[in-house]
């Protein structure tokens, strides 16, 4: 499996001026391009990720780290 934008670009209409609040068909297409070539996993884009078992351990001694150092509180 594959992330892909499917008719990305598409130029079958033209990008003048149009006064009927559509957008384009082609807005976005790069942003979700990019995306999709950035996607690790494409399945995660279909069935999401189980929760894994969390360890903040880690994340709390940096905190405490920084704060110790800063003198934030």
């Amino acid at each position: 499996m594959t992330a892909s934008v499917p008719n990305c670009p598409n130029w079958s209409k033209s990008t003048e001026a149009n006064y009927n609040s559509s957008s384009h068909p082609n807005y976005g297409c790069a942003v979700n391009s990019n995306m999709a070539a950035m996607i690790a996993d494409p399945e995660d884009l279909v069935r999401g990720k189980e929760n894994e078992k969390l360890d903040s351990s880690s994340g709390k001694a940096a905190i405490q780290a920084y704060r110790a150092k800063t003198g934030d509180q």
